[in-house]
């Protein structure tokens, strides 16, 4: 009896130990709702092009839950999609983002995620992607991709006031590319 008790507390005290100091894991969007889809707006980094382009929730490819977030990218300039964190924005205790993306297109791309915080907002129209200090230049193959983008390059001071989180794709040849993006989330 003495033993097992021994062996329960140990085994408790090592997990407060090795949970100390982490953040944990915190969704951002998981898409199982249709309220989710208020959070995002399209957009288009290059002037004169499209930044109307339609998205919605889809049962099919989610990694998580019974449905995902399902966009069809236009060609044109450099399309991409604005994401409101909300009440979410200190990712100061964090150290990676993480996004699953399913790439229903016939080939890989380039997609830049950005993190935009309050003084970002005011020149994210007339920036490019790579003017954010909070950039990240992923490559997204076709099928299916667990996207990890490390925060711990970037100063934990200025990772307290992200406003938006940005995916966007500059150049690639499909039109449309049918993107499903599942469990945005920090950890």
């Amino acid at each position: 009896m003495k033993k097992s008790l021994c062996k329960a507390v140990t085994f408790l005290l090592a997990c407060i130990f090795a949970s100390a100091g982490c953040a944990g894991t915190k969704t951002l969007f998981d898409f199982e709702k249709k309220e989710e889809l208020k959070n995002v707006e399209s957009c288009n980094w290059r002037e004169g092009f499209t930044k109307d382009f339609t998205f919605e929730l889809s049962d099919q490819f989610q990694s998580n839950g019974k449905s995902c977030f399902k966009v069809l990218l236009p060609l044109s300039g450099c399309p991409g999609l604005k994401f409101d964190t909300g009440k979410l924005s200190d990712w100061s205790s964090f150290k990676n983002l993480k996004i699953y993306i399913e790439n229903q297109g016939n080939e890989a791309v380039i997609a830049y995620v950005i993190a935009v915080d309050e003084s970002n907002l005011k020149t994210f129209e007339e920036s490019s992607p790579d003017d954010f200090p909070f950039f990240s230049k992923k490559i997204i193959k076709t099928g299916k991709n667990n996207i990890n983008v490390d925060l711990k390059d970037f100063e934990a001071a200025e990772m307290k006031e992200i406003k938006k989180l940005i995916f966007c794709i500059p150049e690639r040849s499909m039109d449309p590319l049918p993107l499903f993006i599942d469990n945005i989330r920090l950890e």
